[in-house]
């Protein structure tokens, strides 16, 4: 692995697009968990203190609380875990966002882990969720038929994040969504610093944008990175409120789009507690989830 003394526990460095291959060198072994992914420690990182370290030949990520604003920390790998597990708490800092499989490896003696439902990823299948067949599909084609019912100009089409145009456009969305969601100016700052950053580093990543489009006007997007062979993390979407179901429309657009070039999941990361968030990736009916736990010392 590639490692130097400045990343070495308990140094912390610093995340930055240098350090893509080495996060990817720990990452690419395991599902991808959306905490770990590089993209999204990039783009959640408005105070630029999100930092990794290297213990145990495990990857340990320090990172700002999504909601509270206070560090904590995480870890993923397989290598003398209990060990590993002792040295974090010697930080003082919360230990949460685990993945299951590490949990799985631990002495149940020495640790509580207690299931983090607010940070668990959403797992989606994307022959299932553009097919919309089945009972339990009734209430999103709903959605889906309401939003053509409507809109029946509407199309969705690929931007380029290299164009300065797509790029306005996404912006104006963003601050615009902002502004209807009521968010103070941290907040909207934070959001559309993360976006900014998303464009910024998209060149250096194989990603996908979908824009949703009625009579012109850009709607809705959604940001995307693809895996091979099989993956899509899903970092950003954003839909104006008063054109309603145009988030569930393009999710199922984008969905068959993935699906037809061999993309078979989709990660919609997490809902962090925010019930109506929960409530809409809900309705995409996940095949499971990446679960993670907090952990304590017994």
């Amino acid at each position: 692995m590639l490692t130097s003394e400045g990343n070495i526990f308990p140094n912390f460095k610093r995340i930055t697009i240098e350090d893509k291959d080495v996060i990817q060198s720990y990452t690419q072994k395991y599902p991808p968990y959306s905490d770990f992914n590089i993209l999204s420690l990039l783009c959640w990182n408005a105070d630029e203190n999100n930092s990794y370290s290297i213990l145990n030949d495990n990857l340990v990520i320090k990172i700002t609380d999504y909601l509270t604003e206070n560090h904590a920390l995480s870890v993923i790998g397989e290598n003398r875990l209990d060990e590993t597990l002792e040295s974090l708490f010697s930080l003082g800092l919360v230990v949460k966002m685990v993945p299951e499989f590490v949990v799985e490896r631990l002495d149940a003696s020495k640790f509580e882990s207690t299931e983090d439902r607010d940070s668990f990823d959403y797992i989606i299948n994307t022959l299932s969720l553009s097919d919309l067949n089945g009972r339990n599909m009734k209430n999103l084609r709903k959605n889906v038929r309401s939003f053509q019912n409507s809109y029946p100009n509407s199309n969705v089409k690929a931007l380029y994040l290299a164009e300065k145009d797509a790029q306005d456009m996404i912006m104006s969305l963003t601050e615009k969504w902002c502004d209807s969601k009521g968010f103070n100016q941290k907040e909207k700052d934070d959001d559309i610093d993360a976006i900014e950053k998303f464009i910024k580093y998209s060149a250096q990543f194989k990603t996908s944008t979908m824009g949703l489009f009625v009579d012109d006007v850009l709607v809705a997007f959604t940001l995307n990175e693809l895996y091979e062979p099989l993956w899509v993390m899903g970092h950003f979407g954003k839909a104006l409120n008063n054109y309603e179901k145009s988030s569930y429309y393009l999710e199922v657009v984008g969905a068959g789009w993935f699906n037809k070039a061999g993309y078979y999941y989709m990660n919609l990361q997490q809902d962090t507690g925010l019930l109506g968030l929960r409530e809409a990736k809900m309705s995409y009916h996940p095949e499971y989830f990446l679960k993670k736990y907090t952990i304590k010392k017994n």
